[in-house]
This record gives structure tokens, C-alpha cells and sequence, in this order.
């Protein structure tokens, strides 16, 4: 409340679907709108040549604080969110742990609360959670997104809750229990333990402070970064990625091959070219060591003037593209199935309106269409398709 709020927007027309512009002297009304939703001010603004006209408001005091809204007489619209700050006169501070620690152990961290002086906030109430979080940068790499692990509700789970009062020196102690599932002792996993501290002193004012310790089923993690699919024209150069247990780089010589060929070397966490030249279509496996850690994974390469699918598969699809490109390019579609006793019954809609629709019986081959994009598409095509043998209806997707 009190401050200035400045607004800046863009007025554009669509020329086309592929094409917009930026529109000139163009008068625009803006409403500024309180928490419940009252028009308190309003102010108007003309475009300039690059579409562009700015305003500003002040925040008037005594207002229910909350999600304010700015509206502009065009439709559109942003939100601000308004509150009333408060100078902090503490702040919470974590030490950093410096001890050795392994799966099955109980860690003592000490945290510190201290006022912006540097005087310690005694007598304060402590309330803590810790938390064991899948480590992100594993997320990137792992498996485990298409095995569904990823988001089973294991990735997110509270361990522990405490409380504890802080010392004349402003310190508090939190227990943080390492514990990695069961089930993923066999296989690698990394997490973060988070612990996240509540602090209130004695005059009600409440800041909180958070930890985290790396911590996996193995102390390094060696990863691959290629694709599942892979068009024989677009061969990706491909990263073998070392980490340690925090998801920091590491250095390390990575032995690999490819189709089970002769092994080569390369440095890790550096991008190298797996092939001198386009790979065959199908699939293809890739191997890969750096001290005891290994990647044994499979790809597919294919290509869009295929026949067939590049491997044995109940379902293949593909789109080059989700959006059409400004340069009028075509997107390629791919769809079919190794079976060759199959029909696959496909429509195809612009917003509502049906544009085509139909079956079409392949002996295990594939549908290769291109779309260049016409007037009649509008904002764009819905392709769907469903793959059906013996009058069942083995899948169904759409793009």
C-alpha cells in the first residue's frame, strides 16, 4: 500500500494465422481492481507505433490487502498480489553438516537464530519438518518418469516433525532420520533430506529457515541423455553425465560402445557424436562404464521416409512438430504398428468441424502424411487415431 504500481502493454491484431501486428493509436482503458474485485482507478493510455502504452497507479492505504487486478478494456488482464511489509528483525541460519553420514543413520544439524545485530533470539519456539525429496537434477536423467515411479507419492514424504526451544546463544538442534526405501536399494536413487524450521520469538514474529543433505543409494551416478527416439537426420550429440551424491559433475574417463562395437573413450559431463554417420533404422543399444558405475540403455532410430516402424511395436506414432512452422514447412505425421491384422480408424477436426475421417488397414506399415497448413485449419488440426484388431480397441491417441 502507498506504492506505484507500473503497467506497460502490447496491443496486436492477427493478420493471419501465421502472422500478427502490432497496432498504432490505439486508445486502451485500464482498471485497477481491489481484493474484491471494485474498480478503484483508471487511467487510459494511447499505443505507440510498436503497439506499446504504459500507465501507472498508486496503491491506496487502508485497502484489504490480497490479489489485486488490472484489467484493460481489450480483455486482457495481470494480477498483483498487495501486502503490507513488516522489517524482519531476525533471520534463521543453518550450519553447514560436516560430518560423514549414510543410509540408516540419525543426523544432528544445528540451526541458529540471530537477530540483523547479530544478537542471538533466545527462548524462541522451534517447529520442524523433514522431508526426503527425489534429488531434481536425478529427475532429469532417471528412468523412473517412465516407470511411473516419479510421482507414486514416495518422492515427497514427511520423516519426521520435531519441535525444540533455542539456547541463550540463539542455536536449536533438529534430528534428520536418513532413510532410502526398500525397494530402491537395488537400484540407483538420489534424494535430498529437507528440513524446513519454523521460529517464533517471544513477540510472535515467525521466520523459518531450511537445510538440505544430499544422499543416495550410491555415492556417484553415471547417466546418458539420449533420446528414446531418434530421427536418422537429427542424431544428437550425447552427454554421459557423472555426479556425485548433490548432483555436481564430476570428472571421469567413460568407456562406451554401441551395438556392441568397439569400445571408445571420452570424457564425462562432455557432449560426443556416437556415429560418423546416419544410424540404420531400428533399434540400437548403447553401453557405457566409468568405474563401477554403467548405462546399458536402448533407442530407436528411425527415419521419415520409413515404411515400417523401426522396431516390433503394437503403436507408432509420431509428429515432427506440434505447432505448424511460420516458414511453411510441413509437419510429418507417423502412424502404424508392426501387426499386420490391424486397422487403425483415424479423424481429423479443425475447432468442431470434421475435416476427414476413416480407416485404413496396413500390412505393418506405416502412414506417412504431411500437412502443410491451409486457411480451413484455423487455429490448428486435432489428428486422433485408434488402433483396432478383431473389432477391439487395442489403443487410442491424439495429437
Amino acid at each position: 500500500p502507498g506504492q506505484t504500481v507500473f503497467v506497460s502493454a502490447i496491443v496486436w491484431k492477427e493478420v493471419s494465422e501465421l502472422q500478427n501486428q502490432a497496432v498504432a493509436n490505439s486508445h486502451v482503458n485500464f482498471e485497477l481492481r481491489d481484493a474484491n474485485y471494485k474498480v478503484i482507478a483508471e487511467q487510459q493510455a494511447v499505443t505507440d507505433r510498436f503497439g506499446k502504452c504504459n500507465v501507472q497507479f498508486t496503491l491506496t492505504q487502508g485497502l484489504l490487502n490480497g490479489r489485486f487486478t488490472i484489467r484493460a478494456n481489450n480483455g486482457g488482464s495481470t494480477s498483483i498480489r498487495v501486502e503490507e511489509y513488516k522489517r524482519p528483525t531476525f533471520q534463521i541460519e543453518f550450519a553447514e553438516y560436516k560430518e560423514s553420514y549414510q543410509d540408516g543413520d540419525t543426523v544432528r544439524a544445528e540451526g541458529k537464530a540471530l537477530s540483523y545485530a547479530g544478537v542471538p533470539v533466545q527462548d524462541a519456539k522451534v517447529k520442524y519438518t523433514v522431508r526426503r525429496k527425489i534429488a531434481f537434477w536425478w529427475m532429469s536423467y532417471s528412468w523412473y518418469w517412465e516407470t511411473g515411479y516419479i510421482g507414486s507419492g514416495e518422492q515427497n514424504e514427511v520423516l519426521y516433525e520435531g519441535e525444540a526451544v533455542t539456547a541463550d546463544d540463539g542455536t536449536f538442534k533438529v534430528n534428520i532420520p536418513l532413510t532410502v526405501p526398500k525397494c530402491m536399494k537395488k537400484r540407483p536413487m538420489y534424494y535430498s533430506f529437507v528440513v524446513e524450521a519454523d521460529v517464533t520469538d517471544v513477540a510472535g514474529e515467525t521466520h523459518s529457515g531450511t537445510m538440505s543433505l544430499p544422499l543416495g543409494t550410491k555415492p556417484t551416478a553415471l547417466t546418458c541423455d539420449v533420446p528414446q527416439k531418434v530421427r536418422s537426420d537429427q542424431m544428437p550429440r550425447v552427454t554421459f553425465n557423472r555426479c556425485n551424491a548433490a548432483g555436481q559433475p564430476i570428472a571421469g574417463q567413460v568407456k562406451y560402445r554401441l551395438d556392441g562395437g568397439k569400445w571408445q573413450q571420452c570424457d564425462a559431463n562432455s557432449p560426443v557424436s556416437l556415429s560418423k554417420g546416419q544410424l540404420k533404422s531400428g533399434q540400437h543399444r548403447l553401453e557405457a562404464e566409468c568405474g563401477d558405475d554403467k548405462v546399458d540403455v536402448k533407442f530407436v532410430v528411425f527415419g521419415l521416409d520409413d515404411k515400417k516402424p523401426a522396431l516390433q511395436t503394437d503403436d507408432w506414432f509420431y509428429a515432427s512438430n506440434s505447432e505448424f512452422p511460420r516458414d511453411g514447412k510441413p509437419v510429418v505425421i507417423q502412424v502404424g504398428a508392426s501387426d499386420p491384422d490391424l486397422h487403425i480408424v483415424y479423424s481429423i477436426y479443425s475447432g468442431e468441424e470434421l475435416l476427414e475421417s476413416g480407416s485404413v488397414k496396413k500390412n505393418g506399415e506405416l502412414i506417412n502424411r504431411k500437412f502443410t497448413y491451409e486457411e480451413e485449419y484455423g487455429n490448428g488440426l486435432l489428428l486422433t487415431y485408434a488402433w483396432v484388431k478383431n473389432g477391439q480397441k487395442l489403443r487410442s491417441g491424439e495429437r
